[in-house]
């Protein structure tokens, strides 16, 4: 059995870097050097004594003591209650008179200190525990110790003596996830020890993913304790909530709308009403109040006082109704309230708060909200110091680096979040830990108080949240883990919580946790053992299949694959279906497959079948799926998605009921069923641009059912539409009822977030019997979450019909009948046209004009063309006589609704010029179609004149024309002398315009 030989005490009145190896051998002269028996051929020869009167800690620990012994050996304990056994061991758990009568005092623990000692025929295991003595049940999890800000030592003592003597590993939840040799006899050697965990504030491994773990509510408590996971100070979240149930408006919810006083608009942050902002609180809270503030004014001295007054209250022991979280004031223990705006990235906009951050206006943007963020969160500890110096105040640092001179004050603690999921990325790696090691150098090393928040969700982040696609090649880098925390425990860190998904990556939890509790650990040995512990049999075959995945996730070859995008420091978003999938190639695949099904056959009958069962059901038949599920959508990759052109119209009203009437010109938008069979000729779709909206047009006839259903997500046009394929985006509902809504859907600090979003969409809707018909405006300014949009520009787009009555239709198939499921597939729309008015194509001729600059001969006679630059014009000519023509250099934006004129000003010759345009079909990044030719000609005659040449924008069948260029030239046996050419774009007024001064109404 693998001892730990020198575990960590930390030295509790002083730095964490100065530890104290305290071997705390407190051996009494009555020890004997023989082993302890605790069962005997499957018969007690132990029993296990609590006070009269037990700790909860105490109660639940010897409950675990029973219940691992008797797995262990089929024997159970016996548990006494205030007496002492008649003969045979006793196993004193938790204070009691007996406890005190060998020598252990509780009352000289500190914090989370603890005992684990043998004496002659007796072994204690004793914490410090809060003096809490209600009755545990060991089948309802409520009843246990909590492990967030509570003192239950006493349960390490008795894991100390589970895994130290007894051999026991808890890797993962319930009985499947405890590791021990099975045997009827239990004979343990004396191990002694006093200390307290290492990390000292926190040591949390946050359980993410909801309940898809499978675990019960009961089981994942306990393995918390097991892995003893606790938040005794400096954890931070969000928390700012509290003040809007006072003094925002009555929440939706009952439970917090007893809880207003009165509207105080003025303590929230100003400047975002009517806009929908994002606020965590808008979905059970205020769903359809579009001024909801995102944040506070954090410069208004009353909100400052607020929260300044809630720390006080939770540090006196008085808990705030509609805080989201309740820290409490542990014996021995600091005490920090933690501060941290709602989770995005918004500022108020009132004069005060504008005026902090012009002071720092000659720095970055990031750097200007860090100081604006800790010059509030300063000012909320020392307003709460007033009435409670020892108040501490905790607070985020969203891995941003530390700034030169940033003020932070003394009683703020600082936790900085970074994504270890993304230190397989060298560069990656390397910038986190130039955040990291900034905070290090001029914050923890300088008396401040640094804990760490780490993300450790990727791929399943990725593949279950942001892009998607559910089921994934999964990573493990358990051995990279014990190296890591190995780093930050040297580094002196005293608090760690990290998100992770415990499912996917619980040997990552597990070595984190342990690393966190005791640093000294041989993690070498530790990862070794776990594999023949666990896996039994199907050691060989589960240790390589571990191997091959973490060798081929934390590579240098698969970093390669990946850029590190500069404006993240937890490595999000990076993994993408193709890029993950890249790792799960078929030859990997049926390799694990083989070792898998090998290590299946050879686990039977065992305690590892179970935990294969558990592997299989979660992590490897998932991949396993979705490699299948990835060639399938790359097959439906290959299947086109539509392009569309909207072409450009005159500046319109969108509160005109002529509006609704009109059908747009311009290619049509044809639905299909959601599998791309063909759709529903009764439904037509048109859209146009002006300079401020995007027309969408909406026509149904012969509607199956007579009544449509008034449910809005069963009945209604669901319009997407993003920049990429891909988170941000905006997603439009409209209804027969005339109901328009914008739902935005972003990923905010790795979190993913939908809500109600106003973008300004003006609807004008008829239902009439089976026809629905409408028009909906989307103001381009808004149109695309995050980017203006005009003229030109190009996005992502798809348009939906949603039916109970019918199947479902959509622009661009999804083959899926998950919406969001199918956002890779939105097709692409490019608004062309350009803005009416003069193109400058440098054409005003002069002797020292660089025409070749502006203007190219293409033609077959173009080595031919003859040019001279004269200061009566430019004169064009070709020896031998040919045609030949000057083309822009420049191609323009158009529109098949434009009408393009060309003037050749002082213009005179012989024979005949032309002048007219080439016309492109082209999408940026895309090879451009066409081209389309377009030309009038001119007859010339010796005297200077201006012609004036307009050419509708020559749309053809096949294409549509979305670019020009401009050309002039003359014909065979011809000459033309020209002083200057103008081009110039008019659009086709073919919609009411709007009347000056008039506003556009719902």
């Amino acid at each position: 059995m693998d001892l730990c030989k020198y575990p960590y005490k930390n030295d509790l009145g002083g730095s964490m870097l100065r530890l104290c190896l305290t071997w705390m051998a407190i051996l009494s002269s009555a020890v004997s050097a023989t082993d302890y028996s605790l069962v005997m051929d499957g018969k007690t020869e132990a029993s296990i004594v609590l006070a009269e009167k037990p700790t909860r800690a105490a109660q639940l620990g010897a409950y675990e003591l029973r219940h691992v012994v008797q797995l262990i050996t089929g024997a159970e304990l016996p548990i006494l209650k205030g007496k002492l056994p008649a003969s045979g061991l006793k196993i004193f758990v938790g204070n009691s008179s007996f406890t005190e009568m060998s020598g252990i005092d509780p009352k000289g623990f500190s914090r989370e200190e603890y005992e684990l000692k043998f004496g002659l025929d007796w072994i204690a295991m004793v914490g410090n525990d809060l003096p809490d003595f209600g009755t545990v049940s060991y089948s309802d999890e409520k009843t246990f110790p909590s492990c967030q800000y509570d003192l239950h030592s006493t349960l390490y003592a008795v894991y100390d003596f589970l895994e130290k003597c007894c051999g026991v590993r808890f890797y993962q939840p319930g009985d499947m996830g405890i590791a021990f040799r099975k045997n009827p006899t239990l004979i343990v050697q004396p191990y002694n020890i006093r200390r307290h965990p290492f990390m000292e504030a926190m040591r949390y491994p946050n359980w993410s993913g909801g309940e898809r773990h499978g675990f019960s509510a009961r089981d994942k408590h306990l393995t918390l304790l097991r892995w003893r996971a606790n938040i005794l100070y400096g954890q931070v979240n969000h928390n700012t909530f509290s003040i809007y149930f006072r003094y925002w408006k009555p929440s939706a919810s009952k439970y917090y709308a007893d809880l207003f006083i009165r509207s105080r608009p003025e303590l929230f942050a100003q400047g975002y009403q009517g806009k929908f902002a994002p606020m965590g609180l808008r979905k059970w809270h205020w769903p359809d109040d579009p001024d909801l503030p995102p944040q506070l004014c954090q410069t208004n001295p009353e909100t400052i006082r607020y929260y300044a007054e809630e720390a006080v209250s939770f540090y006196e022991g008085k808990p705030v109704k509609g805080a989201p979280f309740s820290p409490r004031k542990l014996p021995g223990c600091r005490f920090t309230y933690m501060i941290q705006e709602d989770d995005n990235h918004l500022i108020c906009l009132c004069g005060n708060c504008a005026s902090l951050m012009n002071c720092w206006k000659d720095k970055s943007e990031l750097e200007r909200k860090v100081r604006y963020h800790f010059a509030w969160v300063n000012s909320v500890a020392g307003e709460a110091a007033k009435k409670h110096p020892e108040i501490g105040i905790a607070t985020l640092a969203y891995g941003v680096p530390w700034y030169p001179d940033l003020s932070i004050a003394k009683n703020v603690t600082v936790q900085l979040c970074i994504g270890v999921q993304g230190f397989y990325h060298p560069k990656f790696r390397e910038e986190a830990m130039k955040i990291y090691d900034s905070w290090l150098e001029n914050y923890a090393k300088k008396d401040g108080e640094l804990f760490l928040w780490t993300y450790m969700l990727s791929p399943a982040f990725e593949a279950n949240g942001h892009n998607a696609y559910h089921k994934f090649f999964p990573s493990f880098y358990p051995a990279q883990t014990i190296d890591i925390f190995k780093k930050f425990a040297k580094d002196g860190i005293r608090g760690w919580f990290g998100e992770i998904f415990v499912q996917y990556n619980f040997l990552e939890a597990y070595f984190a946790a342990k690393v966190c509790d005791d640093p000294s650990i041989d993690g070498k040995k530790a990862l070794d053992e776990f594999y023949p512990l666990y896996y039994g049999p199907a050691a060989d075959e589960m240790k390589e299949y571990f191997t091959i995945i973490n060798k081929a996730f934390w590579s240098d070859s698969y970093a390669g694959m990946i850029p590190v995008r500069p404006d993240t420091a937890y490595m999000l978003y990076m993994q993408k279906e193709a890029v993950n999938w890249s790792l799960g190639t078929p030859s990997r695949l049926a390799a694990l497959d083989a070792l898998f099904r090998t290590a299946q056959r050879k686990a039977k009958g065992t305690p590892a079948e179970k935990r294969l069962e558990w592997f299989d059901r979660t992590i490897h038949r998932q991949m396993m799926e979705g490699r299948k599920d990835f060639e399938k959508r790359e097959l439906l990759r290959k299947v086109p998605t539509p392009e569309c052109f909207v072409p450009e119209v005159g500046n319109a009203d969108p509160a005109s009921p002529k509006m609704a009437r009109t059908v747009f010109p311009g290619q049509p938008v044809r639905l299909r069923t959601l599998d791309n069979e063909a759709g529903n000729d009764d439904i037509e779709i048109s859209m146009a641009h002006d300079s401020s909206f995007l027309y969408v047009g909406f026509h149904e006839r012969n509607i199956r059912s007579g009544k449509m259903s008034d449910d809005k997500w069963r009945n209604n046009v669901e319009i997407f539409l993003a920049a990429q394929r891909q988170m941000p985006y905006n997603h439009l509902l409209v209804t027969p009822a005339g109901l328009v809504e914008n739902y935005r859907s972003e990923t905010v600090n790795g979190v993913v977030r939908t809500g109600r979003s106003d973008i300004g969409a003006k609807l004008l809707s008829n239902e009439c019997g089976k026809d629905w018909s409408f028009l909906l405006a989307l103001p381009l300014d808004r149109l695309i979450p995050d980017r203006k949009t005009g003229s030109g520009d190009s996005f992502f787009m798809n348009i939906l019909r949603t039916r109970c009555e019918a199947p479902n239709l959509s622009w661009s198939p999804l083959f899926t009948d998950s919406y969001l499921e199918g956002i890779y597939r939105m097709g692409r729309v490019r608004l062309a046209g350009g803005a009416p008015g003069v193109k400058e194509v440098s054409s005003v001729f002069t002797e020292s004009f660089d025409v070749r600059k502006y203007w190219y001969p293409l033609n077959a006679a173009a080595k031919n063309t003859k040019i001279e630059s004269t200061s009566a014009g430019l004169r064009l000519s070709t020896d031998p006589p040919a045609l030949t023509y000057l083309f822009s250099s420049r191609t323009f934006p158009v529109s098949s609704l434009n009408t393009v004129t060309i003037q050749l000003i002082g213009a005179y010759g012989k024979g005949t010029a032309f002048a007219g345009l080439i016309g492109y079909s082209h999408f940026p990044d895309s090879p451009r179609g066409g081209p389309v030719f377009q030309n009038r000609r001119i007859t010339l005659t010796e005297k200077s004149a201006d012609y004036i040449v307009s050419i509708p924008v020559p749309d053809t069948k096949n294409e549509v024309v979305t670019d020009f260029r401009p050309f002039f030239g003359v014909d065979k046996e011809s000459r033309l002398c020209v002083k200057e050419v103008r081009v110039s774009v008019s659009t086709k007024e073919i919609l009411p315009k709007k009347k000056s001064g008039s506003s556009a109404g719902h």
